[in-house]
């Protein structure tokens, strides 16, 4: 068993040497998580998922690690996407890094499915528990441990990097049995209810029409037509227009409604509009130390 750590911890250093983080994020966490696990890893180049999904085929990695968060208690769709079709070395070390607000339901067994139809095995799935930044569950008991969350970031982010270079593998912190079938379920149906979500949003009188919405958006899906913002049907349900609208002008039909926003505090919109509108990495975020104690929280107004 030993023997069998030692090669599978050698393997994998030397194919750092091609290795590479991917990410996506609509609030934040998972860029400065990813940033975090970077840095602990010596330098590991970051790109978004979108750029990755729109430039040219990039060089196959040999160690790969995907961060992302959990949408309806699966992969948001681009990351189901992108696993579907970037290129992989032969035998890749390949591993994920959840960043749910609440539970990760079943979304790393889902990611080792998807990969798993390409001949690929998941070597692991780590779970970085966040701030909840999914509207319907932003109350005040979320709100409340928000400080203490990201307090624990570093540790986690440590503990993750350590594993990757021993090439841990048969790592997979989804939630238990049957919160992740319940999960499972509850997210089959949602992921085809994400692209048409944009109509369940709406743009209160106020709004400034600083365009900052569309700006955000991930995949484009946003138009500013006559000062307000229009969706279409390409949404990722990743709610970065509703956190990030400066004004809180955007708002839920249903459950949503008056929520709290939130964002990373160390982290600007500028940083998540540059996952699109930018063919260079954006900037990195903070590390979670050096992150301000508070997270960007607002309440829309009246």
């Amino acid at each position: 068993m030993l023997q069998g750590q030692t090669a599978t911890r050698v393997q994998v250093m030397a194919a750092m040497a091609s290795s590479v983080l991917y990410w996506f994020s609509g609030s934040g966490n998972s860029l400065v998580v990813a940033t975090a696990l970077s840095e602990a890893l010596g330098g590991v180049p970051l790109v978004p998922v979108v750029q990755a999904l729109r430039l040219p085929a990039a060089k196959p990695a040999g160690v790969m690690g995907v961060v992302f968060p959990v949408y309806a208690f699966g992969l948001p769709n681009i990351v189901r996407r992108f696993l579907e079709t970037v290129p992989l070395e032969a035998d890749p070390y390949v591993f994920t890094v959840a960043t749910p607000g609440v539970i990760p339901g079943n979304v790393h067994r889902e990611a080792e499915a998807v990969l798993g139809q390409r001949g690929v095995a998941l070597a692991a799935g780590w779970t970085v528990l966040m701030p909840e930044s999914f509207s319907p569950l932003r109350l005040r008991l979320t709100v409340h441990r928000t400080a203490t969350v990201l307090r624990r970031v570093n540790g986690r982010v440590a503990d993750i990097a350590g594993a990757v270079r021993e090439g841990r593998r048969g790592v997979r912190q989804d939630s238990l049995a049957p919160t992740a079938w319940a999960g499972a379920a509850v997210h089959r149906a949602a992921a085809r209810f994400f692209p048409t979500a944009g109509s369940g949003f709406r743009v209160a009188e106020h709004c400034a029409a600083c365009g900052l919405c569309a700006r955000v958006c991930p995949v484009g899906n946003i138009s500013v037509d006559n000062g307000k913002p229009a969706w279409g049907e390409r949404c990722e349900w990743c709610f970065a227009c509703m956190q990030w609208c400066p004004v809180g002008a955007i708002e839920t039909t249903g459950l949503a409604t008056n929520r709290l926003r939130y964002h990373h505090p160390a982290v600007t919109a500028e940083q998540i509009a540059a996952q699109t509108v930018s063919d260079d990495p954006p900037p990195p975020a903070e590390t979670p130390a050096d992150a301000p104690r508070g997270a960007s929280t607002s309440r829309p107004p009246h």
